[in-house]
């Protein structure tokens, strides 16, 4: 207990735990114990007794008998079912300080050799790639094709629970082992996947290196070319955004992809207003869109593209919330179009859902931005896109004249955007947002200080 009567074991126990102090008292338990810990150590959470039999090729008895041994030394000890964590183990460290000791005790090469081993085991025993890839992380690179398999199942794994950084760490630690030439570009899609809006630079060129590379093709291509043309977007780099999709749209001979290339190259026009008052463009757009009943996605996309292109124009806000409606699927996004989804990414769900903000329709517009915040929140999704949802969030509540509650969204979003990268159009886009907020507020000076802190001034 954490009182002052105990702070001699303390003490003790702080001393005993500096590597040649732990390192005595294991000796003194013997060879079998000393294993016992070590495999303890490399397995960290949810140690079980037959776990670590397995990986320090021990019997069950004198497994057993090892953990008993470390729990009287006060290295090992049964988790505390009253503290309210459920343990999925039979033991535990007394305390990360020991656990870390008995780790860095391990023989450099010994210990690589146990998380090869331990990877193995957890994979065996149905724990899934995710937890195995904290072992495979350790492991030295050895041109082994199933690790490669693995590392990517985990980073699918990872992604699926919202976890991107782990994801990235497992796919680059692919990349070292390496994959073979014709996994390679596969590899590297998946990589620029898992960056996307966390790192738009970083992806650029991971998409760029699998795209110029032998074993991406059809469908997956297209994938990658539109990916690279969305963090070519958020990394301001417009033109090169829609003169990627453009150049791949001329090349592709499948009328479903140079359908969806096309939207994109829309899409992304559409969202900059300097692109938005081309005549031309606008006819090209309403001349597509005319012939959509709204049958697949890539309809529905030119429907949203066309929607939020009559509302830039100042068209009759009934025809705009009209095609905003029939690229809905029962009034709700259709699968494949959610916020989530990866086909089209987020800018169609939000061009739909600013589109019906700026129609007057605030009661479609603020579900749609308040579905979005709810699913990247749950998708752990803690980029552009959470920065972007928190942002349309706080359109919604301006509009509704709600300006505290604005200004809080907007704020989070500007945190989030500054993490992402300064200077991109996210930050610019949540910076101004939040100045015209406290400006419309009358909190003139504390807009002014906001300008002055994050750069937001005449070029």
């Amino acid at each position: 207990q954490p009182v002052e009567a105990e702070a001699a074991e303390l003490r003790d126990l702080n001393r005993s735990a500096r590597g040649g102090g732990l390192v005595a008292r294991l000796e003194q338990l013997g060879v079998d114990s000393t294993r016992f810990a070590w495999a303890a150590a490399i397995l960290g959470g949810g140690i079980t007794v037959d776990m670590v039999a397995r990986l320090a090729t021990l019997d069950r008895a004198d497994a057993a008998r090892c953990a008993e041994l470390l729990r009287g030394a006060r290295i090992l000890a049964v988790p505390d079912a009253t503290a309210g964590q459920p343990s999925a183990g039979d033991l535990e460290f007394v305390h990360p300080l020991i656990a870390t000791a008995v780790y860095n005790s391990i023989p450099d090469a010994l210990r690589t050799a146990m998380h090869g081993i331990a990877a193995q085991l957890v994979a065996d025993s149905g724990l899934g790639a995710a937890a195995a890839s904290r072992h495979l992380l350790k492991v030295h690179p050895d041109d082994d094709q199933e690790v490669v398999a693995q590392l990517r199942e985990a980073a699918r794994e990872h992604l699926a629970v919202g976890a991107p950084d782990a994801a990235r760490r497992c796919l680059e630690r692919a990349l070292q082992e390496p994959p073979l030439p014709e996994a390679h570009a596969r590899v590297l899609f998946e990589l620029g996947c898992a960056t996307l809006l966390t790192a738009p630079a970083t992806t650029i060129g991971h998409l760029r290196t699998a795209l110029a590379m032998p074993g991406l093709e059809g469908e997956q291509r297209v994938d990658a070319v539109f990916r690279l043309s969305q963090a070519l977007l958020h990394n301001d780099q417009l033109e090169e955004a829609v003169r990627t999709v453009e150049a791949e749209a001329a090349r592709n001979p499948d009328p479903s992809a140079r359908l969806r290339l096309q939207a994109a190259q829309y899409m992304w026009e559409g969202i900059h207003a300097g692109e938005t008052s081309s005549p031309h463009r606008s006819a090209r757009l309403a001349e597509l869109a005319a012939t959509c009943t709204g049958r697949d996605n890539a309809e529905r996309a030119l429907l949203i593209l066309r929607g939020f292109d009559a509302m830039t124009h100042g068209e009759s806000a009934e025809e705009v919330v009209e095609l905003c409606d029939r690229a809905l699927v029962n009034g709700r996004l259709a699968p494949g179009l959610g916020w989530t989804d990866t086909e089209w990414g987020l800018e169609l769900p939000m061009m739909l859902a600013s589109s019906y903000a700026y129609a007057d329709r605030l009661d479609r517009a603020e579900a749609l931005f308040t579905e979005a915040l709810r699913a990247y929140e749950s998708a752990g999704w803690s980029g552009g896109h959470l920065s972007l949802a928190h942002a349309y969030v706080g359109l919604g509540h301006r509009r509704r004249g709600r300006l505290r509650d604005a200004e809080q969204s907007l704020r989070e979003s500007l945190r989030i955007a500054e993490r992402v990268g300064r200077g991109l159009p996210l930050y610019w886009s949540a910076t101004c947002n939040l100045i015209d907020t406290l400006l419309a507020r009358g909190h003139v000076e504390e807009a002014r200080t906001v300008a002055e802190q994050y750069g937001f001034a005449p070029p």
